[in-house]
């Protein structure tokens, strides 16, 4: 994948990706592996999260419009229809703060906010949406939107810390705003690919720091 300043994210709102360049970009990371796990296992998420990085999740997001902050505790888990990514978790039973007036009738009482464990998502539709872009999803079958339903680049082991989340690791890229509904899964791979970079050159003599890739060249070069 390119480096996001050698190919910028100019994609349009229209369904067909832009005009491919194939030349003259600077390479910032090369995807070799995708992995999984289990349906349905918060454990496994957790844990790869806190050990690997940032996770990317199909979820339904019908209601996702409306939520402006807290924990979102009643979430619909229809049929996934939406992509985003999972950064982090807090199962501690502390209530996070909100970026903005939460619905109650929507995103639970605060009362049940602070006994429940929830997931920090990434979502891609800007920093004015939610928590400057991030959302709360309560843990538990039902109430997640679906989180566990389909994880990607996901593997299982024991979860270390009962609150992690990679943004204060300096590990998780800016929030993107889509153009349009298939740039979130260029977005989401940018971003783990990122991560993955980043966490690995922690150790290295020559930090590199977190670099931006390309969602463009993804988009429109998918098949060549």
């Amino acid at each position: 994948i390119a480096t996001a300043a050698s190919y910028p994210y100019n994609s349009t709102s229209s369904s067909s990706p832009g005009q491919c360049s194939q030349g003259g970009h600077i390479a910032g990371a090369i995807v070799t592996d995708v992995a999984s796990v289990p349906a349905g296992d918060e454990a496994a998420l957790a844990s790869w999260v806190a050990n690997n990085g940032p996770a990317a999740i199909a979820v339904d997001a019908s209601g996702w419009q409306f939520y402006t902050g807290g924990v979102l505790s009643n979430c619909s888990a229809g049929p996934v229809n939406h992509d985003a990514l999972v950064v982090g978790y807090d199962n501690s039973s502390s209530t996070p703060v909100a970026a903005s007036s939460r619905d109650g009738s929507y995103n639970g009482s605060a009362e049940a906010q602070a006994t429940v464990g929830y997931w920090i998502v990434k979502n891609s539709w800007g920093t004015t949406w939610g928590e400057k872009g991030y959302a709360h999803l309560a843990m538990g079958a039902g109430k997640d939107c679906g989180v566990t339903t389909s994880p990607w680049t996901v593997a299982a082991s024991t979860p270390v810390a009962t609150v992690f989340d990679w943004r204060t690791q300096g590990a998780i890229n800016a929030v993107w705003n889509q153009h349009k509904c298939g740039d979130v899964v260029a977005i989401d791979i940018a971003t783990i690919a990122a991560a993955n970079m980043y966490l690995a050159d922690r150790t290295a003599a020559d930090k590199t720091g977190l670099v931006a890739l390309s969602i463009d060249q993804m988009t429109a070069c998918a098949d060549g």
